[in-house]
């Protein structure tokens, strides 16, 4: 799913950045997600569009701190799951 993401950002940093977040956090959003819904197909939709929501925030979450930027990309997930 890395490689589709990684072919939305137009410059070379957005993609890193991306990526970055993507390999740190990838793990934590879907526990969240799987703990409130509770179904694969379910869990993996609500991944993409939290994903999607990442990279439309992307200037918000640059330069940030490591707290700020795992909460605020939780908090898309758990409002992707429970949209």
């Amino acid at each position: 799913m890395l490689p589709l993401y990684l072919s939305y950002p137009d410059e070379e940093l957005d993609k890193q950045d991306f990526e970055k977040i993507y390999r740190k956090y990838h793990d934590d959003i879907y526990r969240r997600s799987y703990h409130m819904l509770c179904n694969k197909e379910d869990v993996n939709e609500a991944m993409q569009e939290t994903w999607m929501g990442v990279l439309q925030k992307l200037p918000v979450l640059r330069g940030r701190d490591e707290v700020f930027v795992k909460s605020y990309i939780m908090s898309i997930a758990r409002n992707q799951s429970i949209a």
